[in-house]
């Protein structure tokens, strides 16, 4: 008899949910890992052109230049963000993809 983990159980039980071992799971598992890989290309790639693209822009000394050099800095920082929505992908499915006992704090 199988039990659902949603389904109250007795205190001297504790309920451990079922490990993903099927094809589908582990099919899924790589398909997620392929996707975070190409986003994070494309993110560099992206982010990459807006801080090399801005960091060359830099205008005189009045305040309608000063906006402009706020906005090419405003741009450079967006681009740091899109990396940074790269990686973090990556690196969230690369940490879940890992052996359970390197999840373990010592």
């Amino acid at each position: 008899m199988t039990t659902n983990p949603l389904t109250p159980q007795p205190a001297d039980r504790p309920v451990t949910p079922p490990e993903p071992t099927n094809a589908a799971t582990k099919i899924q598992g790589a398909a997620g890992l392929v996707v975070a890989a190409i986003w994070l290309v494309i993110a560099i790639i992206v982010g990459l052109v807006l801080i090399f693209g801005a960091e060359d822009v830099r205008f005189g000394a009045d305040a309608y230049t000063e906006m402009q050099n706020t906005m090419a800095d405003a741009v450079r920082g967006i681009g740091w963000l899109i990396i940074g929505s790269g990686v973090a992908p990556l690196a969230l499915i690369l940490t879940l993809r890992a052996p359970a006992e390197t999840h373990k704090l010592r």
